[in-house]
């Protein structure tokens, strides 16, 4: 992992391709084996963008193909996090999932930011759809950290919920449901 002494400069090695939603060291407990990748002849490193609500938090991994290329404050630089969407070669989303909060169903998808995790990855699905025009290769896939069979089928539902209640098109539904594949860490 390669930053400054101050902690917050980071210098990517190789293309963002792993954005992690969560201030948990999920990004320590995986490797590229957990996720059945496998690197290109000509990367020798993944770059992941680590967000959360503490800037102070440097997770390590336990895979040395893995490595740290920024982290942003999802309540200050929210905007920044929104623009990763739009990086075509970002393809897995790590989602460090904490328990439901019960309000998570009055979560706002416009809120800057949403309050909930599946509030801030409907938004940044959304974004990533709005740029892409619905390109059915432009999904992601969802790595919930929540072990369990139904970890990944709680994360998806709350999110299918949650943009029909926020009122987003079946277009987008059916995107979520089609486009991105949502799973379990091993």
């Amino acid at each position: 992992m390669k930053y400054s002494s101050a902690g917050t400069d980071f210098l990517p090695e190789q293309p963002e391709r792993i954005i992690q939603f969560g201030s948990g060291n999920l990004f320590g407990k995986i490797s590229l084996a957990d996720m059945n990748l496998r690197l290109d002849e000509r990367m020798n490193k993944l770059s992941v963008v680590i967000v959360n609500g503490r800037k102070h938090v440097f997770p390590n991994s336990s895979d040395d193909t893995l490595a740290v290329s920024r982290m942003l404050s999802v309540k200050k630089e929210w905007g920044e996090v929104l623009k990763c969407s739009r990086n075509e070669q970002l393809t897995i989303i790590l989602a460090d999932s904490k328990p439901l909060d019960k309000n998570v169903l009055t979560d706002k998808m416009n809120a800057i930011p949403p309050f909930s995790f599946p509030g801030k990855l409907l938004a940044f699905l959304f974004h990533r759809y709005q740029h892409f025009d619905g390109a059915y290769d432009k999904g992601f896939t969802i790595v919930s950290g929540k072990q369990g069979k139904t970890g990944y089928e709680l994360l998806e539902s709350v999110v299918l919920e949650l943009a029909h209640l926020n009122g987003m098109r079946p277009a987008f539904l059916d995107w979520i449901e089609n486009a991105n594949h949502f799973r379990n860490m091993k």
